[in-house]
């Protein structure tokens, strides 16, 4: 192979000049129709190669993003782009059809939404299921029912989550997904819906996978 002489390599740079709606980019993501979004400190971004187009929060307006700290942007297999923001009130589902969002916020039954409001992690797995981690347990989404399952801890039961209190989500190489909760990790048995708790730990509080 020939080596890469960097020298050759050449930066072109997006700012706030350019119509970025702000300077602090934490997430990056390249959707499936070739669109790059920014996930910014004050906003979303869709970049098309030559102009932006900026979304953020409005509290008159529901379908405006859930928050605007953006930390992650996934896409999931029907094309919907889920996106996390920072202590914000639950999660947004970008639309494409419609330019907008549906926002997903905490609520009594898996039926209406999430367990908690405070977003920790999300994950899409090989089946397409949307995995979501709050602070008040584990949620998947179901693209074909269009309805959230619940999992929580129950305190008499050692095959539930660990801990409502998550903090990351992680799937390893053989779609296991593993929580990391402030009491310990768990791994998800998806075929009997049953989970692995690890509680021996140096420390218990177990912050990132």
């Amino acid at each position: 192979d020939t080596p890469l002489d960097v020298s050759q390599l050449r930066f072109s740079h997006i700012s706030t000049e350019d119509g970025l709606s702000q300077a602090t980019v934490l997430a990056i993501y390249q959707d499936s129709r070739g669109f790059m979004w920014f996930g910014t400190l004050f906003g979303l971004n869709r970049f098309d190669g030559y102009t932006i187009k900026t979304y953020q929060y409005d509290p008159s307006d529901i379908t405006s993003l859930a928050g605007d700290n953006i930390m992650s942007i996934l896409e999931d297999s029907t094309g919907h782009l889920w996106i996390r923001s920072y202590n914000a009130n639950g999660i947004s589902r970008y639309n494409y059809d419609a330019d907008n969002f549906t926002r997903f916020a905490a609520s009594d039954t898996p039926e209406d939404g999430l367990p908690g409001n405070l977003v920790m992690g999300v994950v899409i797995d090989s089946q397409g299921y949307v995995w979501i981690g709050t602070d008040g347990g584990l949620a998947k989404f179901d693209n074909t029912a269009q309805q959230f399952s619940w999992y929580l801890h129950q305190g008499d039961d050692p095959n539930t989550l660990i801990s409502n209190d998550i903090l990351s989500l992680r799937l390893d190489s053989q779609d296991n997904l593993w929580i990391a909760t402030s009491a310990g990790i768990s791994q998800l048995n998806a075929a009997r819906d049953t989970f692995l708790n690890y509680r021996d730990l140096a420390h218990q509080l177990v912050e990132y996978i």
